[in-house]
């Protein structure tokens, strides 16, 4: 076996930890023999032979050696092969094949490549997720936070790690990367610096250093001298890669590396191989990801190449390109995969957008790249932050000229309708009637359109609906003559039927909305087909047709869920379900969902989009609702819908047979024999009951991470994915054992 990672990710301890686990078990017992300070090919068997104590003057080579191991049943370490790849490659194939006794562990930051390997990458250590909450005092179950707190406590006795100083452990732990050798230089540095000090500092974490060390190599007292000798492994061409994808944050797929580096490097391929075969890169799914530390020293080998600004510029094109592709396929067939690219790159695209604010030249970019991503920002529930990125590049562009061209009207166009999304209304239609006049000045027919249609969203989110109709009539009659093909002619479209539901002309809400929807049907995106369904639901609604608004609403929250999932599209179908289960004699089912949404909004942002109208329709449900259960059974019925998880809500809201059961916390009788402890089958049943992890927790008194860890557990048991399959599981067991 061949232990890989990167330096400092802890190959040899590891390694170590193996041996000392396997004593006793090989009678010729387990030799650890260290390599990092040879130089020499050739002296590699005698200094294996010398560790043994079994080496004379003479017998130095490798027939000696195997002469040695045969018919010896013993373990062997090779500790730090990667500077003498090729030779210890031959060494271990030799030894393979004629000492069937001999099992080797090799620690390398590549591997050897020959038959009978299998290569282990040693992971960093465990820390929360980006954004997870940590119960107070329970942030050292992590690896990475109680290697901090053991290797601090050796050096600073009185060291305590209290639970207000977890956060910052944490986030220094994670600026780290989770690296062992990273953390215990800078565990070692609280000898003379305090805490705080520390963690500001891990932002340059490759200036790390830890006083000299007789017990460890010259390159692990300092991060840098550990990944410079990384650097000196490589060939020039894998160096210069290095540099030109430390560009990329959160890593990027082959083909954003052969655009962004490819041009100035040449082929690609058998470089990123050889990056990820030395550890610098990691292939994860379709991307090649380099930890924070490993992009650091590839950041200052570009700028001393002098090879930064190009690199930024290739980097800023080619997101641009890529967000022409998406704006164009935004309504298409293939929306959910260009979204999820979008989701994926995420951080690309930020660190794209602040390139861009940084040079004058790339501004016009940086306002195609965020105007550009309208139905990402959108749809992904991004509004704010998309609102924030036009707002910067408009701001900073009015510094510089602010001259009306197509690029400003666009992105003012696009900031007003994110920002209107987003609850600001009155800031919102500022900046679409600055957007309007400036398209009609430059004669740009879609932006003012399209902008035309945001504001009278704006005036309909108001709850002005005269004002709205008229601002979305005269949408829709510019976005027909905007050319052939103009998706945002079945956007306005959607927007001027919802207007007219609310509306004295209401009778033609219908035929509007069904318009709508054989277009965004024709176009394949599913996006505001959902929403079509939802508004066609609500119109059935509130006319009275009971059967219609069912079958619409379900459909529509199905879709969102199957497709990039918006969470005001969940909390409108989840809604307007509750007042159809009203009218169907269900208070309680009402009560349940009505509840459940209001949850949602409290953790996605302004409740149904700010939207005065419904929320004025929701307050007179909830008081029907109420008076008919009576205050008590209401509150009891509105906090179970509360309690409930993403999953197990949409579920409930989908399914009338689920949903007319109210969460039970009661534990079934053991199911069939399934694999799991009492205690998991426990939490799988409040898991199918529809209790979030934070409520199976309250109810069963331990902490969030305990019923966070079981249902990990759980779902590797059971082969699973995702918690809605343990619902379907458990509950199609009690339903064939109510049958039998």
């Amino acid at each position: 076996m061949t232990l890989t990672g990167p330096g400092g990710v802890g190959k040899t301890r590891l390694a170590l930890h193996i041996a000392n686990s396997a004593r006793g078990a090989f009678a010729d017992g387990i030799w650890m023999v260290p390599l990092a300070e040879l130089s020499q090919a050739d002296l590699i068997p005698s200094t294996i032979m010398s560790t043994m104590g079994k080496v004379g003057p003479n017998r130095t080579d490798l027939d000696d050696l195997l002469a040695l191991l045969d018919n010896l049943e013993l373990l062997l370490v090779l500790d730090n092969c990667e500077h003498l790849a090729g030779p210890c490659a031959e060494i271990a194939s030799a030894i393979l094949e004629r000492c069937p006794k001999v099992r080797l562990i090799m620690t390398s930051r590549e591997g050897l490549r020959i038959d009978g390997e299998a290569i282990f990458t040693v992971p960093p250590l465990s820390l929360p997720g980006a954004g997870e909450r940590v119960a107070s005092g329970s942030a050292v179950l992590f690896d990475a936070v109680a290697l901090f707190k053991e290797r601090a406590s050796a050096v600073r006795p009185d060291f305590v790690l209290s639970p207000e100083d977890e956060p910052q452990v944490v986030e220094l732990c994670r600026r780290l990367d989770g690296l062992p050798l990273a953390i215990e230089l800078a565990a070692a540095s609280m000898r003379w610096l305090p805490l705080s000090e520390l963690t500001v500092g891990a932002a340059n974490p490759l200036a790390l250093v830890t006083p000299h060390r007789r017990s460890s190599p010259d390159r692990q007292h300092t991060l840098r001298a550990s990944l410079d000798y990384s650097y000196e492994l490589c060939s020039p061409g894998a160096r210069s890669l290095w540099a030109w994808m430390s560009i990329f944050r959160g890593g990027a797929e082959l083909d954003a590396i052969r655009s962004v580096c490819g041009p100035d490097l040449g082929a690609v391929e058998p470089l990123v191989a050889e990056l990820v075969d030395k550890s610098l890169v990691t292939l994860t799914g379709d991307r090649y990801v380099m930890l924070e530390t490993i992009r650091q020293y590839g950041s200052e080998l570009l700028a001393s190449a002098g090879d930064e600004s190009a690199a930024r510029r290739a980097h800023v094109e080619y997101f641009a390109a890529m967000t022409s592709d998406l704006e164009a396929n935004w309504s298409g067939h293939d929306q959910s995969k260009h979204l999820g690219w979008a989701k994926m790159n995420q951080a690309n695209i930020r660190i794209s957008l602040e390139y861009c604010l940084e040079s004058a030249e790339l501004l016009d970019t940086g306002l195609r790249i965020a105007a550009g991503l309208w139905s990402f920002w959108a749809a992904c529930n991004f509004e704010s932050e998309g609102g924030m990125w036009l707002t910067r590049l408009i701001n900073a562009d009015a510094e510089l000229s602010g001259s009306p061209r197509p690029a400003l009207a666009r992105g003012l166009w696009v900031m007003g309708f994110l920002t209107v999304v987003d609850g600001q209304l009155e800031q919102g239609r500022r900046s679409l009637d600055r957007a309007i006049a400036m398209a009609r000045e430059i004669g740009d027919l879609a932006a003012e359109a399209n902008a035309t249609h945001a504001r009278g969203f704006a005036e309909l989110l108001a709850g002005r609906i005269d004002s709205a109709l008229d601002y979305l009539e005269h949408s829709v009659k510019l976005e027909h003559g905007v050319p052939e093909p103009n998706p945002f002619y079945a956007f306005a479209l959607l927007t001027f039927g919802l207007a007219l539901c609310f509306s004295e002309r209401r009778e033609e809400a219908a035929s509007i909305l069904e318009r709508a929807r054989s277009l965004f049907a024709e176009g394949g995106g599913e996006f505001l087909y959902s929403w079509s369904l939802v508004f066609l639901g609500l119109d059935a609604l509130l006319s009275g047709r009971l059967d219609a608004a069912s079958t619409f609403l379900t459909d529509g929250l199905a879709r969102n869920v199957q497709g990039p999932r918006n969470n005001q599209g969940v909390i409108w179908a989840i809604e307007i379900l509750g007042w159809t289960a009203l009218y169907e004699g269900d208070a309680r089912r009402a009560a349940r969902l009505m509840g459940g949404s209001e949850t949602l909004a409290d953790e996605t942002g302004p409740y149904l989009a700010g939207f005065t109208t419904f929320r004025r329709l929701h307050e007179d449900y909830t008081t029907r609702v109420r008076t008919a259960l009576g205050g008590q059974v209401f509150e009891q019925e509105r906090s179970a819908g509360q309690r409930l998880d993403l999953e197990a809500l949409i579920a409930a809201a989908i399914d009338d047979s689920r949903a007319t059961q109210a969460p039970k916390a009661e534990v079934s009788p053991a199911k069939l024999d399934l694999p799991l402890t009492p205690r998991e089958r426990e939490i799988a049943e409040r898991v199918a009951a529809g209790l979030t992890n934070r409520a199976i927790a309250a109810e069963l008194v331990i902490s969030k991470r305990t019923v966070d860890t079981h249902v990990e557990n759980i779902l590797v048991k059971l082969g699973f994915s995702s918690r809605t399959q343990i619902v379907a599981l458990l509950t199609s067991m009690d339903s064939a054992s109510s049958r039998s």
